[in-house]
């Protein structure tokens, strides 16, 4: 069979609104596009938001330090690729998004609440940690030069956080292919502060004083450092993969996906996990149990520090506008006469009391075994379904 460009049947796809349209509707051929626009750098745009999380080096290279580290991270990203590979191919067959196909899976009467209670609890937990984590750097950044005093008040913190929600949520309503146009460029620029921030370790490593191979305070447990890695690149990669396979409607042709799945995941995963890892372990900073790349930072100096800091900190709201996309499609599947300012409301709410729970950890690890139970459970229906019509 040749590799040719996905055939667009326009009348097999109903009409939206506008603001509707970024995954509802199969692209025209006139918008497919290949490996190198939008699904590549879109990987790389989800996957520079890992090493700013701090996770994946306070729970590895305590253990193993920076090799078993990387090995972890390696081994994780590369994981994942045949997960998102599969899904991806299945929504290209299909031309119907992840939670469609789900929806579609389970039948009329509960497949709607079922993509609710997963793939949209998943899209929450990432709109929740979008906004809780920039709300966190901006708050350290500006502590960490007296401008506020820490921890802040709670009033403080729903207020910033509330602030964030109200303009990041709209936006995934109406303008998330405007944003999605974004993603081709600006990767670069975060891209670029990782890379100068990994140069700046490099210069302040003093041989005989900081090990690349075993950082200060390494326990000996260089399986748990390898396993730690894996188990959270593997896991951040798969939450990537659930809403990145959406992608596969809007190539061009099959080796597209390939390609894009290896260079994003696979290249793209390991090389951003790695430089932050490699940052703080060559840092030689103190730390418990290690620094984070926030500590390298402020090492800049005052202002270099704010800027990066405030930089990263609105940066790392940006998945809450893609995940705030599907929160709403799951509603909107459920409860279709709901108005959108209503779930705006709604989901300002829940978010706020889940910042509460303190359950940002606990959302990370949920997120990442239901996204890999469904890829699991979209490329399983692929098989299903080419062995029945075969």
């Amino acid at each position: 069979m040749t590799d040719q460009p996905f055939q667009h049947d326009p009348e097999s796809v109903p009409a939206t609104p506008v603001w509707r349209q970024f995954w509802d509707e199969s692209p025209g051929p006139e918008a497919l596009r290949d490996w190198t626009k939008g699904l590549t750098p879109g990987l790389i745009a989800a996957a520079l938001w890992l090493p700013w999380l701090d996770s994946l080096a306070a729970q590895s290279l305590p253990f193993g330090g920076i090799r078993y580290a990387f090995l972890g991270a390696l081994a994780g990203a590369w994981a994942v690729v045949p997960l998102f590979l599969v899904a991806a191919f299945v929504v290209r067959s299909r031309q119907k998004p992840v939670r469609q196909i789900l929806a579609d899976i389970f039948g009329p009467t509960i497949g709607p609440i079922v993509v609710l209670c997963t793939h949209g609890l998943v899209a929450l937990f990432v709109l929740t940690m979008a906004l809780d984590v920039a709300a966190d750097w901006y708050f350290r950044s500006l502590a960490a030069h007296s401008y506020i005093s820490l921890p802040v008040p709670v009033s403080i913190r729903y207020l910033t956080t509330s602030i964030w929600a109200l303009w990041v949520i709209p936006i995934g309503y109406g303008m998330v292919r405007i944003i999605a146009a974004l993603i081709d460029y600006v990767p670069i620029l975060i891209a670029a502060v990782l890379s100068l921030l990994f140069l700046l370790a490099i210069q302040q490593l003093q041989l005989g004083e900081i090990s690349l191979i075993m950082p200060v305070q390494t326990i000996a447990d260089p399986a748990k450092g390898f396993w730690n890695a894996f188990t959270w690149t593997f896991g951040f990669g798969s939450i990537i993969s659930l809403f990145a396979a959406d992608w596969g409607m809007g190539l061009k042709r099959k080796s597209d996906l390939i390609l894009g799945g290896a260079t994003g995941l696979g290249i793209g995963l390991t090389v951003v996990a790695s430089m932050g890892l490699l940052c703080i372990a060559a840092s030689g900073m103190p730390g418990n149990p290690v620094p984070t790349i926030f500590d390298l930072i402020q090492s800049l100096g005052r202002w270099p520090s704010v800027c990066i800091s405030l930089l990263v900190g609105t940066y790392l709201a940006a998945p809450g506008v893609f995940a705030s996309y599907h929160v709403l499609q799951a509603l909107r599947q459920v409860f279709p006469k709901v108005h959108h300012h209503v779930w705006l409301i709604l989901k300002i709410a829940i978010v706020q009391g889940l910042i509460a729970a303190s359950f940002r950890d606990g959302m990370m690890r949920w997120s990442a075994i239901l996204s890999v139970l469904l890829l699991v459970v979209v490329g399983v229906s692929g098989m299903v379904r080419r062995r029945a019509t075969s």
